[in-house]
This record gives C-alpha cells, structure tokens and sequence, in this order.
C-alpha cells in the first residue's frame, strides 16, 4: 500500500474535510436525494483514508511509537523494557548495547538522570532509506542533571522479527538540528 495513503500529511486530511464540509453544505442547503449522494461522495473518501491510516502503521508511526516506548522506559526506570528497541548491532561510540545499557544505570545514580522526554516528531525529519532502515530526528530532553534539550537523530534498522530498532543516535544543538557538530553526553 502506498505511503501516501498510510501515513497522510495533515494538508491531505484538511483537503478532504474541506471537500466532505462542502458536500454537508450542499445537502444541508438543497435537502435532496441527488445532494445526500453528492455528501456520501465526499465524505467516503475521508472516511476509507482515516480507516486506512488507522488500519496499518507506517514505519514512520512504527519507530516513534518505539521511540517515545523507550523514552517512557527510561522515565519508569525500566531500562530493559526500553532496550528491547535497541539493536543487537548497535555501535555509539564505541560502546555496545551492554555497555549502553551499563551506562544508562549508571546516570540515574551519578547525574541524577531522570529519563528522557520526546516531542517533535514531524514528517520532515523522517526518512526511509530502504525498506529495512530508516532515520527519524527528534527533540529530546534529558530529565535531571541539568535538564539538557537536544535535537536527536536515530538510526533505525527493521530486524528479522519485524520490529524496528535502534542502531545509533546523535545529539546536536537544537537551534543547529543536524547541521552542528555532534553533542557528546556525560558517561557515553
């Protein structure tokens, strides 16, 4: 199925409420058989692109429910649940998925970490490279220990078992995005 049609941009959704509106109008001025057609003809396609977008996750909704998944995870203290969207195969900076782990215990008790809150998860800043990776930016910040906000960027890659997971991120300066130089993180 096409993108398009799983995951729509907002101005799609506003075109076809607007359309559906002008038929309600038309009904609701004339009252006739021929104006109730004319409203059931604009609302049906509103209607089937709401069940469709509903109906099946792109991989776009996919990775931010994982992100913001992890970022709760991190929130509730409950590294191991958030971990599970991150990649046997990860690599940041030299650190390993065991060691992130080690690292991410280790700032609740030195940084008096408190987890990380997500926001911002526009169309613009999602792509798909292939059907098995694809890249998502975000606002993130970093609860605690000074409460840093950073702009993230996630590698993702879909794994054989169907779920997409982490296989590196960046932190910038959020007024730069991706166009700074790299932020580096206390204990990473």
């Amino acid at each position: 199925m096409p993108l398009f049609l799983i995951d729509p941009p907002s101005w799609f959704y506003y075109l076809l409420a607007v359309i559906a509106l002008i038929g309600l109008f038309t009904f609701y001025k004339n009252q006739t058989g021929k104006s109730l057609a004319i409203f059931a003809g604009t609302a049906f396609p509103l209607l089937i692109t709401l069940l469709i977008d509903y109906a099946i996750q792109s991989p776009r909704e996919q990775i931010v429910k994982n992100i913001q998944a992890i970022a709760a995870a991190t929130q509730d203290k409950q590294i191991d649940r958030g971990f599970e969207f991150i990649s046997s195969s990860i690599n940041y900076r030299g650190h390993n998925k065991e060691s992130l782990r080690a690292a991410a215990m280790n700032a609740y008790n030195m940084y008096d970490w408190r987890g990380a809150k997500v926001w911002d998860f526009t169309r613009e800043e999602f792509s798909q490279d292939t059907e098995t990776t694809a890249t998502q930016g975000f606002m993130t910040s970093l609860e605690g220990g000074g409460g840093v906000i950073l702009y993230c960027k996630v590698k993702f890659v879909k794994e054989k078992d169907g779920v997409w997971r982490v296989t590196h991120f960046a932190f910038y300066n959020p007024l730069n995005r991706d166009k700074g130089t790299e932020e580096t993180i206390p204990g990473l």
